[in-house]
This record gives structure tokens, C-alpha cells and sequence, in this order.
């Protein structure tokens, strides 16, 4: 689970392969060949975290400016929306026991620094069977996602297992 969660490339494809929402995410070359590529695009490391070498690209020269400049970098599409992280708190038996959203204010270097819970049950039954489909646990389990206008929860960015909730 840790390895999945790690890489980007490998989390979009388990998300797509189980039926979640989630960003369509491109390598560099499929993206550059995209007939009608639809700006802007959201560039990172594959490997990344901490939003460090994050950018956004409007067009076809920011995307091959930023390409050249991030490590290791995927090009996802760019979701408007309202980023929420989500703790769900998975016991040793594997049940998940509680989920919380969180609606993210203000982030510093990638991290949460003022946000505001919320109870959406949308997002708390996409984590729900998120945290169920990886076997994620025991322990607590972070999720970001966005909440679009149409109301729809689309599992974004970065899955990740806490420090103690690693198999």
C-alpha cells in the first residue's frame, strides 16, 4: 500500500481500476501529444510531496517550461474545486471507525495550517470505500479530494497512510 501511495502514476490507475473519480494524469509525452489538450493542466513529481514542485500550465509552452524544471513529472488534469483532506480512522480488525473531512482554508508548504471540518457524506463514503478497497490500517488514513460545484468528490493529489498506519 505504501509503495501505491507513494507514486501518483500507480494511485491513478488503482483509483480508475476500482471506480473512483479522480484527475486524468498524463506523462509529459501524452500530454505534449494531445490533439486538443484542454489548459490549464496541474504538473508535479510523481513522486512528490509537500507541494513542492507543483505548477499550473495554461498552455502548450508553460507546459514544456514547467516539464523541464520538475523532477520526475506527471500532468494531471486541473480540478476547480473545494480541496478537502480526510482522516479515517481504521481499527485493528480493519473496520473503519470514524471519517472526518476537513475543508482546507489556508495551507502552508502542502500542509494544512487552517482548515474547517465539515460533514459531507459524499466524501466520507468515497474514503470509506477507499480505505476498504486498499486495506489501509489500523491506524489513521489521509485522503485529499476536491468537492466540485456539481457536488462530486473526486479523489485527488495524494493518498497516504500516517506514520503509524503503515502494513
Amino acid at each position: 500500500m505504501v509503495e501505491l501511495c507513494q507514486d501518483k502514476r500507480l494511485t491513478f490507475e488503482f483509483l480508475r481500476a476500482h471506480g473512483f473519480k479522480t484527475p486524468r494524469t498524463l506523462s509529459v509525452r501524452e500530454a505534449l501529444g494531445l490533439r486538443r489538450p484542454r489548459y490549464p493542466y496541474f504538473l508535479k513529481p510523481w513522486d512528490g510531496h509537500a507541494s513542492k514542485g507543483n505548477a499550473v500550465a495554461h498552455d502548450r509552452e508553460e507546459l514544456k517550461f514547467y516539464a523541464r524544471r520538475i523532477p520526475n513529472c506527471i500532468v494531471q488534469e486541473f480540478v476547480r474545486g473545494a480541496e478537502h483532506t480526510v482522516d479515517v480512522l481504521v481499527d485493528f480488525a480493519g473496520t473503519v471507525r470514524c471519517v472526518v473531512p476537513r475543508r482546507r482554508l489556508e495551507t502552508r508548504a502542502g500542509e494544512v495550517s487552517k482548515g474547517v471540518t465539515v460533514k459531507h457524506a459524499g466524501i466520507m463514503q468515497a474514503a470509506q470505500a477507499l480505505v476498504e478497497v486498499l486495506g489501509a490500517g489500523p491506524g489513521v488514513i489521509t485522503i485529499q479530494c476536491f468537492l466540485t460545484r456539481r457536488g462530486r468528490s473526486s479523489l485527488s493529489r495524494s493518498t497516504r497512510a500516517s506514520a503509524g498506519a503503515r502494513r
